[in-house]
């Protein structure tokens, strides 16, 4: 069953509708429809963590046998990791254990979401697969306010291109996961 995860975790938590980010504009391409910014980056911060870590064999490995953990964002994004709370805490104006918290509560229900989704089939490798599959839905809810690829060292994160929807980008960005194997 192929599910989109951001979408998935902002209706398990019940958080306001995600919106797409335009990636020629870098706003939000549905500018009538209210969105609770501080909820969007929880989740997409959580998810492109959850991301990078599912790209090594050992981070896949951790998240399989530990499920729900509170060292894992801090594993991913390092000493980046109160950095990126503050950038989002600035971004929208919410106090920093706000977006703490609702970071935590993003990443915990995506990793339950992902042990679901994988039940009958739960390895390191299928982690890193269906989390392949994931990184387009996800980067298209991206907020290029947080720089999350320079956070993370990841350039391909904050690059326009890499967000592009549309039958065309669509059909690139396969053969693109299919030459780098996902990564």
């Amino acid at each position: 069953m192929s599910i989109n995860l951001a979408e998935e975790v902002q209706k398990r938590l019940l958080f306001p509708a995600l919106i797409k980010i335009d990636p020629n504009t870098t706003e939000k391409k549905n500018k009538d429809e209210r969105c609770c910014d501080v909820t969007q980056a929880a989740i997409i911060t959580a998810l492109v963590g959850l991301y990078r870590i599912t790209r090594t064999q050992s981070g896949s490995v951790r998240l399989l046998l530990t499920g729900r953990s509170e060292a894992w964002l801090e594993d991913v994004y390092g000493d980046n990791l109160g950095q990126t709370v503050s950038r989002i805490s600035e971004c929208t104006h919410t106090d920093r254990t706000e977006v703490e918290k609702l970071l935590r509560l993003a990443a915990d229900a995506a990793i339950i979401i992902l042990h679901e989704q994988l039940a009958g089939n739960i390895t390191s490798e299928s982690f890193k697969e269906f989390m392949s599959a994931q990184r387009d839905h996800i980067l298209v809810y991206l907020p290029p306010q947080l720089h999350l690829g320079e956070m993370l060292h990841d350039k391909t994160l904050d690059d326009n291109t890499h967000k592009m929807e549309g039958p065309v980008s669509s059909l690139m960005h396969k053969i693109e996961n299919i030459f780098s194997e996902g990564q």
